[in-house]
């Protein structure tokens, strides 16, 4: 796992790369989601850092859906 809590510090954000083995969801699922607006994310030094708790409301939005839905 590329999340890494050792040092009792919960990250703010992760790469996409840490996103895709967190999740399971594909890189271009990820970047698709970013470029919707559906997750937040920041450019900073060339790459795109995606904010995890808008990951995680994200994934908890969809586990909301999925129970009202059946």
């Amino acid at each position: 796992m590329y999340l890494d809590f050792s040092n009792g510090l919960s990250p703010i954000t992760c790469s996409v790369k840490a996103a895709v083995a967190a999740t399971g969801l594909g890189k271009d699922t990820i970047y698709k989601l970013m470029n919707e607006g559906q997750l937040e994310s920041a450019s900073v030094g060339g790459r795109r850092l995606v904010f995890v708790n808008s990951l995680q409301a994200y994934l908890e939005a969809c586990r909301i859906r999925h129970e009202l839905a059946g």
